[in-house]
């Protein structure tokens, strides 16, 4: 939560200074901090019911200029996604720990990248130029692959996937309109 809220204000993979009195103290009472789990949560039910009306609204009713878009939320992961840890697969378990403990956004972001990629969000094209520069590398794909499947794994897989072609993780993802233009670019390319 920490390197989320501060996503544009931290440099890659550093952590945030903000702890959770902070977030909480930023987010006025509507979330309380459970020191046990380290979890933050809305202090009643309510509270999300409330925000999610109030973002159906239009901007002028003052809260939606506070809420992130799906876009944005996509393209915060993607920027996360960026990261130099993100550079070379790592090649045990204790080193991939490691990594997602510097940045413990990562974990989210290598699981819900996709799904803040909405019909909307797929043809914004600061978004496909992210995904073009996250995953174009072969080695950037393989590593956040590796990592996904660790975070999704019960009994901390750390291989890293065979099938790692942009073509194979776009499809994979649903992300039918990014995979034409790509697929389109290609054969722009060769054609020329």
């Amino acid at each position: 939560m920490q390197e989320f809220l501060a996503a544009d204000q931290v440099d890659q993979g550093e952590p945030s200074d903000e702890g959770a009195a902070d977030i909480v103290d930023h987010c006025q009472g509507l979330v309380s901090h459970d020191q046990t789990s380290d979890i933050l949560r809305f202090v009643h039910g309510t509270v999300k019911i409330f925000l999610e009306e109030r973002i159906k609204l239009p901007c002028e009713s003052g809260i939606g200029r506070y809420i992130l878009s799906p876009q944005d939320l996509a393209k915060t992961c993607l920027k996360c996604l960026e990261s130099d840890i993100f550079d070379n697969p790592c090649p045990d378990k204790k080193t991939l720990e490691e990594r997602l403990d510097r940045c413990k956004f990562a974990r989210y972001a290598v699981l819900f990248w996709r799904v803040h990629i909405t019909t909307e969000a797929e043809h914004d094209h600061e978004i496909q130029k992210a995904i073009g520069y996250v995953f174009g590398p072969e080695i950037k794909r393989k590593t956040i692959l590796q990592m996904e499947n660790y975070v999704k794994s019960t009994w901390g897989n750390t291989e890293t996937p065979t099938r790692t072609r942009l073509v194979h993780v776009l499809a994979a993802n649903g992300l039918t309109t990014i995979c034409k233009r790509f697929s389109n670019d290609l054969e722009n390319r060769r054609g020329r």
